[in-house]
C-alpha cells in the first residue's frame, strides 16, 4: 500500500488511526449515499402512484 507523502516515516499506529478514520469516513459516506438512494427511490415510487391516480 502506498501511504500519503504526510503519513510516510511516521510510526506503524499514526498510519493505523489515519486508516480507522479514513475508513469511518467512507461507512459514513456510504450510509449517507444509501439513505439518498433509498429517499430517491420512494419519491419516485410516490410520483408513480400519483401519476397513476391522475390518468386512472
Amino acid at each position: 500500500m502506498k501511504w500519503p507523502q504526510f503519513l510516510r516515516g511516521v510510526d506503524a499506529a499514526t498510519k493505523k488511526a489515519a486508516l480507522a478514520q479514513a475508513e469511518l469516513r467512507t461507512d459514513k459516506l456510504r450510509e449517507k449515499m444509501a439513505q439518498r438512494r433509498h429517499d430517491l427511490l420512494r419519491k419516485t415510487i410516490e410520483q408513480s402512484k400519483r401519476a397513476k391516480q391522475t390518468d386512472g
